[in-house]
């Protein structure tokens, strides 16, 4: 009797810590949830009388969708500004994007995630081709762009 407890013990504790167990479901837009907010990038490279600070403002819709806006701001003054959409379509997770020079939005597929990082990809685009999200800490989030051998990060800190 004592064996068979064990045994039972032992496989429940496989199950619960096991990858499965814990992956997090990347056609959900819970697992999005996190980067909802204020989050802002101050260039401190720049000189004082040319302040730049980088933003995204993420706000959540419906169930299926998350909407944001990316923008840079110089001198007070936004000099740049892209739309931006997080959308369930299709059983799948999308990033959209639309900049201001774009004609059209350019949508990005959920390929990668985890409890605190988010892939989108579009090896068909020009560039960008991935776009990552990973969220640091509850104040801090970083996001890469990339693409044929060229990119950027940005480091933001949350203002909410």
């Amino acid at each position: 009797m004592m064996i068979k407890s064990k045994t039972t013990s032992s496989m429940i504790i496989m199950m619960l810590f096991s990858p499965v167990a814990l992956a997090v479901d990347c056609k959900s837009m819970a697992s999005l949830l996190p980067i909802v907010g204020h989050w802002q990038s101050k260039d401190d490279a720049k000189p004082s009388d040319n302040s730049q600070v980088t933003e995204e403002i993420w706000q959540q819709v419906s169930d299926n969708t998350l909407e944001g806006k990316g923008r840079v701001v110089v001198n007070g003054q936004a000099s740049t500004t892209e739309w931006l959409r997080l959308v369930k379509m299709d059983n799948a997770i999308f990033y959209i994007a639309k900049p201001k020079q774009n004609e059209r939005p350019v949508a990005f597929k959920l390929t990668e995630c985890s409890e605190k990082r988010w892939v989108f990809t579009n090896k068909h685009h020009d560039f960008p081709k991935q776009i990552e999200y990973q969220l640091k800490s509850s104040k801090k989030l970083l996001v890469n762009v990339t693409g044929d051998g060229n990119g950027f990060s940005i480091h933001f800190d949350s203002k909410n």
